[in-house]
């Protein structure tokens, strides 16, 4: 399990998604105008809104998380300790995951099922550190450009 974590926090504090993540950074991340960005903190999470502007066609959802079930949850998912079991009872496969390193901490794509389905390319990045779960949903992005948008939220926890 601990190949997953790059450490956890007792208590973290609540962190706004787009303080961690500034518009003018996601231009130059994603190659072009940032339209406007959206930020709310319910809770124990926080999600930001990035849209494009001009003709760049990527837009991003960014997830922080500092609830300790989160965390154990990714730290379960990842760690290949979880089971699958639909409602019915039977045995699920797996989420499959791809493991990259993002500023020196384990990250993982989410290869299947996509975070979400429909006519556009979603794809979703996650990462834990310090007791913060950072999940990165882009459409019409180059992972490029989404591990360097996750690098810098790493960066800041």
């Amino acid at each position: 399990m601990a190949s997953c974590s790059s450490s956890a926090a007792s208590n973290p504090a609540p962190r706004s998604a787009c303080s961690l993540l500034s518009v003018k950074e996601a231009n130059s991340d994603f190659g072009g105008p940032i339209q406007a960005h959206d930020c709310n903190v319910v809770g124990d999470q926080s999600q930001g809104v990035y849209l494009p502007g001009g003709s760049h066609p990527g837009s991003m959802l960014v997830n922080v998380s500092w609830d300790k079930r989160t965390a154990n949850t990714f730290t379960v998912a990842h760690g290949g300790h979880a089971k699958y079991i639909a409602a019915g009872g039977s045995a699920v496969p797996p989420p499959q995951y791809s493991k990259v390193t993002v500023a020196g901490i384990p990250a993982y794509w989410q290869l299947s099922p996509p975070p979400f389905t429909g006519p556009f390319n979603h794809r979703s990045i996650s990462s834990l550190k310090s007791g913060y779960v950072v999940t990165l949903t882009s459409m019409g992005l180059d992972q490029p450009e989404v591990e360097q948008a996750l690098s810098q939220i790493l960066s800041r926890l």
